[in-house]
C-alpha cells in the first residue's frame, strides 16, 4: 500500500512540476471550488427543497381571514366565536384601562372608534392608547391584555424612549376589541 501510495506522490510530482506556478495554482483553485460546491452548496440546496416543500404545505392551507362565501357550511358568525356583546364595550375598556394602570402605565386620553359590519354582526372597537411607563411594564400590560381578552387584538406598537439611559418609554398602542352585535 505504500509503494502505491509513494508512486502515486511521485507521479503528480512530475505532473505539478510540468505544469509550472500557474499551473499548479489553477488546479488547487479548482480544487477549493469543488471543495466549496461540495461542502457549501449541496447543503443549500437540500434546506431550498425542504423549505420549497414546506412552502407547498403551507399554501395548502386554508388562508386566515381570507373571505369565504355566506353561503359556506359551518361558517363561524359573530355568536358562535363566542364574542362579547357590543354593550359589553365600556366595561371591557374599563378593565383594560385597570389592568394598564396595575402595571404602572400611565394612559393618557385615548381615542376610541367603532366600526360596525350588520351583515357579519360584528363590530370593530378600536382603541389608540398613549401610555407612558417601563419598557418591561409595557411588555407586560400587552402580554396580560391578549391573555385576558381573546377578542383583542394588538394591531400596531410603536415605542419611543426619549434618550437611552431613560427609564421609561412613551408608546402608541392599537388595539382592537371584536364585538358581537346585540
Amino acid at each position: 500500500m505504500t509503494d502505491y501510495l509513494n508512486s502515486a506522490l511521485s507521479r503528480l510530482r512530475e505532473k505539478t512540476e510540468g505544469l509550472g506556478t500557474l499551473g499548479v495554482i489553477g488546479v488547487a483553485l479548482l480544487v477549493l471550488c469543488a471543495a466549496f460546491v461540495i461542502g457549501g452548496l449541496e447543503p443549500l440546496r437540500a434546506e431550498i427543497e425542504s423549505l420549497t416543500e414546506r412552502q407547498a404545505e403551507l399554501r395548502s392551507l386554508p388562508v386566515r381571514g381570507a373571505p369565504q362565501s355566506t353561503q359556506e357550511k359551518g361558517r363561524p358568525t359573530a355568536h358562535s366565536m363566542d364574542l362579547p356583546s357590543a354593550a359589553d364595550a365600556l366595561p371591557q375598556v374599563m378593565r383594560l384601562t385597570d389592568l394598564a394602570e396595575q402595571q404602572g402605565l400611565k394612559l393618557k386620553q385615548g381615542d376610541y372608534r367603532l366600526h360596525r359590519d350588520r351583515a357579519a354582526g360584528v363590530s370593530a372597537y378600536q382603541m389608540h392608547y398613549p401610555v407612558s411607563g417601563s419598557y418591561v411594564a409595557l411588555r407586560q400590560f400587552i402580554n396580560d391584555a391578549l391573555n385576558q381578552f381573546p377578542a383583542l387584538a394588538l394591531e400596531e406598537v410603536q415605542i419611543r424612549r426619549s434618550s437611552i439611559g431613560a427609564p421609561d418609554v412613551d408608546a402608541r398602542l392599537r388595539f382592537t376589541l371584536y364585538l358581537r352585535e346585540s
